[in-house]
């Protein structure tokens, strides 16, 4: 059985005898002209949703999930081209103009995220701020219980420490990932015959 030691030992073995996700990236996907290529090969799947309406029809979950699942080894700082290989005649415009579409909504559902997490996290600053000044007050009142004000010690440290979380922590996460979103919607559509 493997100790904890020789596991440690086994990972970096490992770790030094592959490439960093960068090089990884830069070998499978960036041209010499610096742009990331995604390829999808079509075969008979649908790239619209088959129950969408025709008439304004949505990508298919499975090509976002596939674009989505190789997008996210390519660093941002490149750009990206989505080409769709594909043996039946495909609208590179509808197809195009859906993704972006796709891509924006979620930009737009971010850019909410961003917004409520700055609302949450002053509320909770603010209202910790409260707690932890009536603590500091009742401090100085006689016949406040002394339990009674340890609960505003308490809550108000709890308050402003989720403050400090959701927004630092919590924020940078979306911000992540917002930023991983709007490479995918500027990526330019080719369809290869």
């Amino acid at each position: 059985m493997k100790t904890r030691k020789s596991i440690i030992e086994d990972i970096k073995v490992l770790k030094a005898n592959h490439k960093t996700l960068k090089e990884f990236a830069k070998e499978k996907y960036i041209d010499e002209n610096d742009v990331a290529n995604i390829d999808v090969y079509m075969n008979e799947k649908s790239v619209f949703n088959d129950f969408s309406n025709p008439n304004d029809p949505e990508i298919s979950n499975e090509l976002i999930d596939y674009i989505e699942s190789q997008a996210h080894y390519i660093p941002v700082t490149y750009p990206i081209n989505i080409r769709i290989h594909s043996e039946k005649e495909l609208d590179q415009e509808l197809i195009s103009r859906k993704l972006k579409e796709h891509y924006w909504k979620q930009l737009a559902d971010q850019d909410d995220d961003l917004k409520n997490n700055g609302i949450i996290s002053l509320i909770l600053f603010l209202t910790g701020a409260v707690l932890l000044s009536l603590y500091f007050i009742f401090q100085f009142v006689e016949g406040i219980n002394l339990v009674f004000n340890e609960i505003f010690s308490i809550a108000a440290t709890f308050l402003i420490w989720e403050s400090v979380d959701y927004y630092f922590l919590n924020r940078n996460a979306i911000k992540i990932r917002r930023l991983d979103t709007a490479q995918l919607a500027m990526a330019d559509v080719e369809i290869i015959k």
